[in-house]
């Protein structure tokens, strides 16, 4: 065991190579945990700006709804959504001359 003990003192005689591994590690680890932070608070901030404005904009186009949703007719508001867009359909292709 000596034997092997002076053969790495010889080897490293300032110190253990793997301290200065174990530094280096320890800084890319952090360096690591930093940026994704920064990634997870920029994407939080986007999510945010996101929700503002879906939440303005439902406002506008609620108000042209003939008739407020409710929770016993939300079939019936899908059901009348989509003649309401077949006739939007029909009229901008006869305007267009298209079938």
């Amino acid at each position: 065991m000596t034997c092997l003990h002076a053969a790495l003192r010889a080897q490293f005689p300032n110190g253990s190579q793997s301290a200065l591994n174990y530094r280096m590690k320890t800084f890319v680890i952090i360096v690591i945990m930093a940026g994704l932070g920064v990634v997870f608070l920029m994407q939080k901030r986007n999510e945010q700006s996101a929700v503002t404005t879906a939440m303005n904009q439902p406002a506008a186009t609620q108000s042209a709804s003939p008739r407020p949703v409710s929770e016993h007719n939300w079939m019936k508001h899908a059901l009348d959504s989509t003649a309401k867009v077949k006739r939007q359909v029909a009229q901008q292709r006869k305007e267009d001359g298209t079938r």
